[in-house]
């Protein structure tokens, strides 16, 4: 019972090491160097910064079994991965290895412009409607969406073009001018008597 007790111990005090000696690599002139590399994965793991050793292999820098380093690549509790060298003889890690941030995406400025006249002609198109709703015999001469034309300074603006008649049926012709200077301003719009 005793020897059942103490082998399942062992197992788990086995499993206490997350890294698997897999992830773990000497060329065959360095073997000797083996159980130095399980500490140097070991006391990485024993550190807060290092949630799993992933990797652990002789760093290229190092030129005979004397001057070795250890390459230990981790894996954080926040999921990114760092690398440190750890001096095979002592032990000491001796420096992290800066881990370049990922590139920010390059921004779609061709979509943005696109999603932005979108929000912007959906607004115009509420204003346009709310300041001709009372107009007598009102004919839209504008099919759909107009282009839109934007400006250097990211004006965006569109103009409709519609027909109308006054209180006393003479026939007026108009067009609606609608611009946005920013996101933060809603867009103003205007209408004007259009020239023939």
């Amino acid at each position: 019972m005793n020897k059942v007790i103490f082998l399942a111990l062992m197992t788990f005090v086995s499993n206490l090491s997350a890294f698997e000696d897999s992830a773990l690599w000497l060329p065959t002139s360095y073997q000797n160097l083996a159980p130095e590399l399980r500490q140097a994965a070991k006391k990485m793991e024993l550190k807060e910064s290092c949630e799993k050793v992933l990797r652990g292999y002789l760093h290229d820098s190092s030129h005979s079994i004397d001057d070795a380093t250890f390459m230990i690549v981790c894996r954080s509790p926040d999921r990114k991965t760092h690398s440190v060298l750890v001096n095979a003889q002592s032990l000491e890690v001796h420096y992290p290895i800066a881990v370049e941030a990922p590139a920010e995406p390059e921004r779609d400025l061709e979509a943005e412009l696109k999603a932005r006249i979108e929000v912007v002609w959906k607004a115009c198109e509420a204003q346009y409607q709310k300041k001709t709703r009372f107009m007598r015999n009102l004919i839209t001469l504008t099919e759909g969406r107009p282009d839109p034309v934007v400006d250097e300074d990211g004006t965006i603006s569109f103009s409709v073009d519609f027909d109308a008649e006054s209180l006393q049926g003479a026939a007026l012709k108009y067009r609606a001018t609608c611009r946005s200077v920013d996101d933060e301003t809603p867009p103003k719009l205007s209408i004007l008597a259009r020239k023939p």
